[in-house]
C-alpha cells in the first residue's frame, strides 16, 4: 500500500489464515504546521466482495473499528466507510477530526484510484 498511500511509510501483513489478516502500517498525517504520526496493528476480516471489517489492535487510535462495505447502486459501485476511533493522542478541537477525516477521504481516493489503474492494466 505505501506505493499508493503517500501518507504510508510502512504497511506490511504480519500474520493471514484464510480471510483473516493482522496488518501492521505507519506513516504521518499532516495539515499545515500540523504532523501526527500514526502506527497501529489491525485485525481484518475480509468477506470477498462486499466487505472488510477491521478492528485496532495495538497502536495510536485505540479502541478502533471499521467497516467498509461495497455497495451495487444501479451500475455503479459504491464504497461505504464507516467507523470510530480514540486517540491516544492529543488532538487538536475542530481542526483534529477534520484532518483525520480529510486524510481518510484522501487515502480512499488514492485507493480507488489504484483499483482504477490495475482494472485499466487488463
Amino acid at each position: 500500500m505505501t506505493q499508493f498511500i503517500s501518507n504510508l511509510e510502512a504497511s506490511n501483513v504480519r500474520n493471514r489464515n484464510g480471510n483473516q489478516l493482522m496488518v501492521y502500517q505507519k506513516g504521518k498525517a499532516s495539515r499545515g504546521p500540523l504532523t501526527f504520526p500514526f502506527e497501529n496493528v489491525r485485525d481484518i476480516e475480509l468477506i470477498p466482495e462486499r466487505e472488510i471489517r477491521s478492528r485496532m489492535t495495538s497502536g495510536d487510535a485505540m479502541p478502533a473499528e471499521f467497516t467498509t462495505r461495497i455497495e451495487a447502486r444501479g451500475t455503479q459501485l459504491h464504497i461505504v466507510h464507516a467507523g470510530k476511533y480514540t486517540p491516544k493522542m492529543w488532538v487538536p478541537p475542530v481542526i483534529g477530526p477534520v484532518l483525520i477525516e480529510d486524510e481518510t477521504r484522501k487515502q480512499y481516493g488514492e485507493i480507488r484510484d489504484e483499483i482504477i489503474r490495475r482494472s485499466r492494466a487488463r
